[in-house]
């Protein structure tokens, strides 16, 4: 099997599992450089050669271990599936990734940071990740059919583990949107709030993560904020979060298994919604 063959199997191999858009993307970028700077057929490829591509991505590279971690996870994968291969992976062990809190906005610094929206569009795009706590890839991908305004839900499709998940939606957020509807009329043949160029498919992630930034440099904000910074992270605070309480039902005797359900609590500094009791998203039945 020849390098270019292998590498279409990865990519096959990829698609048959079901894998993001973007493991395809890291996976094939990084086997094929593993490939071509081993120099050697896939035949004779073995962990001493994996260490040493890992070894240099560490020292010359000086990449962060999180990011070691998903090249690492590439070439085993390549290497188990792709080639049928059995390797000693305690040979190629996985770093340890430092446990960093993220930045966080105060309340005062996300309504600067709104205010200073170069339009109206960027203004809807800030207020509705703020509101509903979203990422940067979940809000570029949003329909209008996510938006329920009976009851102030985001459907969330295929986020993080291409997992669904329902969040809350702000009265700010709402009324931006609608008045950012009102004067751009997006016409996306595929329903996006937010198309990209020309309504051809939705804004891609960087232009959201350039609004941000090029807000955040009308401001006074200090803290440490890039553009490769998390969206979501940039808007977790404490205006919004869940408590998961687990209730014991007191009425019956024989019932000793936490009934878990979820506490939506906001702030009403943006006309957020009020505190309520919901139950798991898990059983909450689309509109």
């Amino acid at each position: 099997m020849t390098n270019h063959q292998a590498l279409q199997r990865l990519k096959a191999d990829i698609l048959l599992r079901g894998l993001s858009k973007s493991a395809y993307r890291t996976y094939t970028r990084q086997v094929g450089l593993f490939l071509e700077q081993s120099g050697k057929p896939v035949e004779e490829l073995s962990e001493a050669d994996v260490r040493k591509y890992i070894g240099r991505m560490i020292t010359e590279k000086r990449l962060e271990p999180k990011t070691i971690n998903v090249y690492s996870a590439a070439i085993r994968f390549f290497f188990a599936v792709t080639l049928n291969r059995n390797i000693n992976y305690l040979q190629i062990p996985r770093m340890k990734v430092p446990k960093k809190l993220p930045v966080i906005l105060t309340r005062d610094e996300i309504s600067q940071l709104i205010a200073q929206s170069a339009n109206l569009k960027h203004k809807a795009l800030l207020l509705t990740a703020y509101g509903s706590g979203l990422r940067v890839s979940e809000l570029a991908r949003l329909k209008t059919t996510d938006i329920d305004s009976k009851s102030m839900r985001v459907l969330v499709i295929k986020g993080k583990g291409q997992k669904d998940r329902y969040t809350i939606l702000s009265e700010a957020a709402l009324l931006a949107l609608r008045e950012y509807w009102r004067k751009y009329r997006p016409k996306s043949p595929d329903g996006y709030i937010f198309p990209g160029t020309k309504n051809v498919g939705h804004i891609s992630s960087g232009a959201i993560l350039k609004a941000i930034k090029s807000a955040l440099e009308r401001t006074d904000i200090q803290k440490g904020i890039t553009p490769h910074t998390k969206c979501k992270d940039i808007f977790t605070s404490t205006h919004v979060f869940l408590i998961l309480a687990w209730l014991v039902n007191s009425h019956k005797q024989t019932y000793h298994t936490p009934r878990p359900e979820i506490y939506l609590c906001s702030r009403s500094d943006l006309g957020w919604v009020k505190i309520s009791s919901v139950a798991p998203a898990s059983s909450i039945s689309p509109k």
